[in-house]
C-alpha cells in the first residue's frame, strides 16, 4: 500500500487522520509543520502528501509549491477549514491552482477522505 505524509500543526486532526488512513491499510508518516515535512521527505518515500493549508511558519500553499518545484509529479491533497481571513473555498481553490490534485474540507468525513485518497492514488476505495 501507499505511504502517505500527513502534515498538520493541529495534533488532534493529524493523529485522527493518520489513524483513519492506517486503518484503511496505508503506511503513514506525520509532520507537524511544513518544515518538518521537508526534513522527512529526504528520509522516506512518500506516495501522497495531505497538507493543511493554514499552519504557522510555512503554510500548506508554500509547502505545496516547494514540493512540486522539487518534483512536479508529487501527488498532493490540500485540506482546509478556512482561516487567516481567507475562506475555506478560496484557500482550497488557490491550492488547486498551485497543483493540488485533491481537496478535503475540514471538518472532514471518513468516507470523503478515503475516497479522495483512493481517487488520487487511483486505487479502489
Amino acid at each position: 500500500m501507499a505511504c502517505i505524509m500527513v502534515v498538520d500543526d493541529d495534533d488532534l486532526s493529524r493523529i485522527y487522520l493518520s489513524e483513519l488512513l492506517k486503518r484503511a491499510g496505508y503506511t503513514v508518516q506525520e509532520a507537524g509543520s511544513g518544515l518538518e515535512c521537508l526534513e522527512q521527505v529526504a528520509r522516506h518515500h512518500i506516495d501522497l502528501f495531505i497538507t493543511d493549508i493554514f499552519m504557522p511558519m510555512m503554510d500548506g500553499l508554500e509547502l505545496l509549491s516547494l514540493l512540486l518545484k522539487e518534483r512536479p509529479d508529487h501527488k498532493i491533497i490540500a485540506m482546509s477549514g478556512g482561516g487567516s481571513g481567507m475562506s475555506q473555498s478560496l484557500a482550497l481553490g488557490v491550492a488547486e491552482k498551485l497543483g493540488a490534485i485533491g481537496l478535503i474540507s475540514k471538518p472532514f468525513k471518513m468516507n470523503e477522505v478515503i475516497h479522495t485518497v483512493a481517487s488520487v492514488l487511483q486505487e479502489a476505495p
